[in-house]
């Protein structure tokens, strides 16, 4: 009988220790709490121009008046080429968007279409909402497309239409970059926050 009783006082000792070492693991693999900046100012990221490379990771909403959509959103920059992973996109499972100099590849999984053309127009025909992608890809750095015109607002600007807000920003490194932004015209709105960036020193 005592050998029963301390085999389980053992067991019970043994499963202290892996629910304690795995409780640690959990907490080393949770987020690292955001450190939020001042607000938003334009100037002074001019730097952010010369990043060759970036990613992100976060979340995206975007609705208008007739649909509506939400998804997990990882984005990737290389050498001005942008690949952007989706998940949850209409309750579907992983959407790998390519943005190349000619126009657009999708992949969904089942299958891997190109369509050439404007990158804007190609895209929100297969999405069904306006996204402006290629502005996208200088607004989410907190920085105007090159050579089209803007006014600066609070916390923001407006360019090609479209109402841009940053409504939190980060700090990342030595860098203050968007943590969640806003992005508005007539009935389009797209919201983004992101968890997640990763931004080189180059």
């Amino acid at each position: 009988m005592n050998n029963i009783y301390a085999s389980r006082s053992v067991l019970a000792k043994y499963k202290t220790i892996v629910l304690l070492i795995l409780t640690a693991l959990l907490v080393s693999c949770a987020d690292v709490p955001v450190k939020l900046t001042s607000p938003f100012q334009l100037s002074g990221r001019d730097h952010l121009y010369a990043k060759e490379s970036w990613s992100f990771a976060g979340r995206m909403a975007v609705s208008d008046k007739n649909d509506s959509f939400s998804s997990s959103i990882a984005w990737k920059h290389r050498n001005r080429q942008d690949e952007l992973e989706l998940a949850g996109l209409f309750g579907q499972g992983r959407t790998l968007i390519e943005l190349t100099g000619s126009g657009v590849l999708i992949d969904n999984g089942d299958e891997r279409l190109q369509y050439l053309g404007n990158a804007d127009e190609l895209l929100s025909r297969q999405v069904g909402v306006d996204i402006p992608v290629s502005y996208l890809k200088y607004w989410v750095l907190g920085l105007v497309k090159p050579e089209v015109d803007y006014d600066v607002l609070e916390n923001g600007f407006v360019q090609a239409g479209w109402n841009v807000k940053y409504l939190q920003m980060q700090q990342v490194g030595h860098n203050d970059m968007p943590r969640k932004i806003r992005v508005e015209q007539d009935d389009v709105k797209l919201k983004l926050i992101i968890n997640h960036w990763d931004l080189p020193l180059n």
